[in-house]
């Protein structure tokens, strides 16, 4: 239905624009429902943030050279139980974002996303959408999922938060960690793992 997509479109937020504002509401329900029906694909670069649909920033080489990098990298961090997801949807509220990465169970519920007791990790990789992937640690910490990165390429350094208050949408701990320091990850079996916020940062 080429008019119901042009519908969709009129509808969608850049990530500049604010969150509200006067834009139209779409519950996660009527989202999924134009994505089932197939007026919204896979080749619509969208995402759903606070019941707004917002188009997702393009990947420039640098972003896609993290991504493919980072991939092997990080499934250390999954513990027993749980896998590594790529640029795949999570669900909460009225919110359907695609993380750069995220660290799910795999005994979830299935049929329907993760949601965010489903999620131990989240990962954004920010050049252009640094501004608006600050934004998602709200939604992030309202689903409740207890860590979340965002490896900062233009600022070269990753912000860790952690520690969520799931009632004001907040994460209470927020860390910059850079070049020559590490981050631990603790695992729901008491494992820790410890990155380097180099391996994090590079491409190579």
């Amino acid at each position: 239905d080429p008019h119901g997509l042009q519908r969709v479109q009129s509808r969608c937020a850049s990530p500049d624009e604010v969150v509200g504002g006067g834009l139209y509401h779409w519950s996660l329900e009527q989202f999924q429902e134009i994505v089932r029906r197939g007026i919204l694909t896979s080749e619509d670069r969208v995402e759903l943030l606070k019941g707004v649909v917002v188009k997702k920033m393009t990947n420039n080489p640098k972003h896609a050279e993290v991504i493919e990098q980072l991939t092997e990298r990080l499934r250390i961090l999954s513990p027993e139980g749980w896998r590594l997801r790529v640029q795949l949807p999570i669900q909460s509220g009225d919110n359907q974002p695609e993380p750069d990465f995220s660290i799910t169970r795999k005994d979830r519920v299935r049929g329907c996303h993760p949601s965010g007791g489903d999620v131990l990790l989240v990962i954004e990789i920010a050049d252009s959408s640094l501004s608006i992937d600050r934004k998602k640690a709200a939604i992030y910490a309202q689903a409740g999922i207890p860590h979340y990165w965002i490896i900062n390429l233009p600022e070269n350094q990753v912000e860790v938060y952690g520690v969520f208050n799931s009632a004001t949408g907040e994460y209470t701990s927020i860390q910059i960690r850079r070049e020559g320091e590490s981050i631990e990850f603790h695992s729901p079996q008491g494992r820790v793992d410890s990155l380097l916020v180099s391996d994090l940062l590079s491409s190579t």
